[in-house]
């Protein structure tokens, strides 16, 4: 790994685990979304919550089977599951599937997205103060832009975000090195002067191998060879 440059101009966030939590946004969502279908479609919201479990587990299921075989898959697969995933879940719960899918699908997403509360407490107040230190502030997900967009939007912060980096920006699935080498393609950056932050770290070695300073946000406790901070405010000191 090459020395990192400094100051740091750059950090690159991911979105689950450092900036919302996974744990806390799952059955959200699920809530949510049986908020939304029930009265539109007719069901109750408690079946509308557990079809779409069913319906996740399944596509997720196929993913990962995706990724242990080594196959490329690019950004537009998940998308490419919106008819499957509303198809089961209407089935399941016993309604018609909606002339619209991708109207349907879309609205449905918003309406958990503009309302749902899974936001760490530590990250909106560390990201104002990286800006107002001049820091250039990019996402690193495996998302889509819009839906990060959305979920900036709902933390408030959306303003701090130079670029929204989803896998679709940069057309490649957050799988590989690929990623964070597009990451430098696109934005140009130098990444020995930019700390990538993720809380996981198969992503960091991938980041890091490209030639980023990898910081593990390990908020469960994971471990990893990387440097590792509990919040997001104990990157501040790593920026000078």
């Amino acid at each position: 790994m090459r020395a990192p440059v400094r100051p740091v101009r750059v950090v690159f966030l991911d979105d689950g685990g450092v900036l919302n939590d996974n744990e806390r946004r799952a059955p959200q969502w699920r809530r949510l979304l049986g908020e939304f279908f029930a009265p539109r479609f007719g069901g109750t919201e408690a079946a509308w919550s557990e079809a779409n479990t069913v319906a996740i587990e399944a596509i997720w299921r196929d993913w990962q089977a995706l990724q242990t075989r080594g196959l490329d898959v690019g950004p537009e697969w998940w998308p490419a599951q919106n008819p499957r995933w509303l198809g089961v879940m209407c089935e399941r719960v016993g309604v018609a599937v909606p002339a619209d899918i991708e109207g349907t699908v879309r609205t449905s997403q918003l309406h958990v997205m503009r309302n749902i509360e899974c936001a760490y407490s530590d990250a909106a107040p560390a990201m104002r103060t990286m800006h107002a230190r001049g820091v250039t502030l990019h996402l690193a997900s495996g998302g889509q832009a819009w839906e990060l967009e959305e979920y900036m939007r709902r933390m408030g912060v959306w303003d701090l975000i130079d670029r929204p980096y989803g896998a679709d920006l940069i057309g490649t699935s957050k799988t590989s090195r690929r990623y964070y080498d597009r990451i430098i393609e696109d934005s140009g950056v130098d990444p020995r002067s930019a700390i990538v932050v993720d809380s996981h770290a198969e992503p960091l070695e991938w980041a890091d191998a490209a030639g980023f300073r990898a910081v593990h946000l390990d908020r469960l406790h994971t471990g990893s060879r990387f440097e590792r901070i509990a919040t997001l405010d104990q990157v501040l000191p790593l920026l000078d």
